[in-house]
Order: structure tokens, then sequence, then C-alpha cells
């Protein structure tokens, strides 16, 4: 009796609330109809939110890897111009665009969230000034109208400046801290300061947060310091002259020589092209860029 009675009432209830429903839809359909309203607008947020973080982050990487593409760039289209006032004006084209995607990319992420990226962006204007600085000297350059650019002394303080800028505030970001290191060092070794580049080196193997590949090409590095540091000399030696006192001049690794001079510098030669300042130097290996 008590399951019966006890079904009969939630048939009773049930009938009931059919019978109330609508009434009770017309009475709130308004509220019912808002808050439909309220939960399609709230999702509809929700996924544009996602979909501008999407968009955000793709523009970012467009813009890093824009000024990427224009330091590597850099030096072959600079090569293929044919005068050197068009060399001069492509060079301060390349700036104002690698300075433009490097602003797009730090306006677009913030130091507490993306400093991997934004260590990427100040590397990318730190590599092109190295490069720039590498490239030839345009003569005149400086009073070329609209197309004047720095000295090759002021481009080498103004990468300087960069990396030391990722050191400061990207020192956690291992990847950038190694590039910048070799990079610093091999500025140190352009300016002919051994002792300097000796001492990003030493840091570089000594950090055992370096990959031991890096920290083995920093050793090596600095093993051929002591090379460096001694005067190449390009010329023959005079039947008539004492041994020991050779018919030479010294000279830059710039100077060209002769077919005969080859066998004198051969032993010096080749290590020390690796860190001609006029190319990119083993000392800012590829591998390394981000």
């Amino acid at each position: 009796m008590k399951a019966e009675r006890r079904h009969e009432l939630q048939t009773n209830t049930l009938a009931a609330f059919l019978t109330d429903l609508p009434l009770y839809l017309r009475f709130h359909a308004n509220k019912i109809l808002i808050g439909v309203i309220v939960v399609c607008i709230l999702i509809l947020l929700v996924r544009h939110r996602i979909n501008a973080a999407a968009e955000a982050k793709n523009a970012t990487a467009n813009s890093l890897a824009t000024a990427q593409r224009f330091v590597e760039q850099l030096a072959v289209q600079d090569s293929q111009l044919p005068t050197d006032i068009a060399r001069a004006q492509q060079r301060k084209k390349i700036i104002g665009d690698v300075q433009m995607a490097v602003a797009q990319v730090l306006e677009q992420t913030s130091d507490a969230n993306d400093p991997a990226l934004r260590a990427e962006a100040k590397l990318a204007e730190a590599n092109m000034y190295w490069t720039l600085a590498n490239l030839p000297v345009l003569p005149g350059a400086s009073t070329m109208p609209g197309a004047s650019v720095d000295s090759t002394a002021d481009l080498l303080n103004k990468a300087e400046t960069g990396y030391q800028n990722v050191l400061k505030n990207y020192g956690s970001q291992k990847l950038a801290r190694t590039t910048a290191l070799f990079s610093l060092a091999a500025i140190e070794e352009n300016r002919h300061n051994f002792d300097k580049a000796k001492e990003y080196y030493q840091k570089l193997s000594s950090d055992k947060e370096v990959p031991v590949m890096f920290q083995n090409l920093a050793k090596n590095r600095e093993a051929l310091l002591p090379k460096l540091k001694t005067p190449v000399y390009i010329g023959t030696f005079s039947s008539t002259q004492p041994t020991s006192a050779p018919s030479t001049t010294e000279s830059t690794l710039g100077a060209s020589t002769r077919p005969d001079d080859v066998n004198v510098v051969d032993r010096f030669l080749a290590p020390l092209l690796t860190t001609q300042p006029s190319s990119q130097p083993a000392s800012q290996p590829s591998g390394l860029r981000l």
C-alpha cells in the first residue's frame, strides 16, 4: 500500500508540474531568454580571447622570424648590389626593418610571460649590428645623402650593448646566454682584446649549465688565442739576409699574398682565418642561433 501511495503522489506531482509549465514559462520567458543570451555571450568572449591570444602569438613569431631572416640575408644582399650608395641605402633599410620587427615582438610580449622570445628578439638586433660591422667598409658612406652608416667601431659597440643586455635581462635563458657570451668573445677577438675574449670563453667552459659541446668549443677557441696574438708575417726570405732577419713586413689578415708566400704562413693562416673579422667567426657558431 505504501509503495502504491508513493507512486500515486509522484504521478500527481509530475502531472501538476507539467500542467503549470506553460504558465511558468509565460511568466519567466524573459529571464530565461536573458540567461541564454548571457551564456552565449560568455562563450563568444572566451573563444575570442583564445583566438586573439593565438593570433598574437603567431604575429609575434612572424615578427621574430622576419627579423632573423633580414639578418641572415644581409651579407648576401649587400654583396649583390652594384654601388656603395646602393649598399648604404640597403643597410639603412634593413636596420629599420629589423628594428621595427623587434619592436613588434617586444610590444606583443612581456618579460614575465615570454622571456625566451624577447631574448631571441634582442639577439636578432645585436646580430644585425655584428653582421653590419663585418661587412666591407663603404668609402665616403658617411657623406652620402640619405645613406650615411655608422662606423665599424660604432656598430661593434651597438652589438656589444645588445649582447650585454641579453646577459643582464635574460641570463636565465641558457641558450640566449650562451649565444651572447660567444658573440661577445667574437667582438673582443675582432678588437684584438684577446685577454677579454679569454674571460668570456672561460665563463662558458666553466658554466655547468652550458652544453658540453659548447664548453668544448669555448676551450678550443681559448686555446687558439695565443696564436692569434702572434704577428703574422707574409713575404719571402731574401738569400742575402740572415735567417734571423727575414725581409718581411707585418701584415693584417686581409692582405693579399703571392703564390710563393703561401708556404711561409700556411701553418698559421688556417686557424687564423676562422676569426677573420670580415666573416662570421667560429666563436659565434650558427648552431647557437635560436
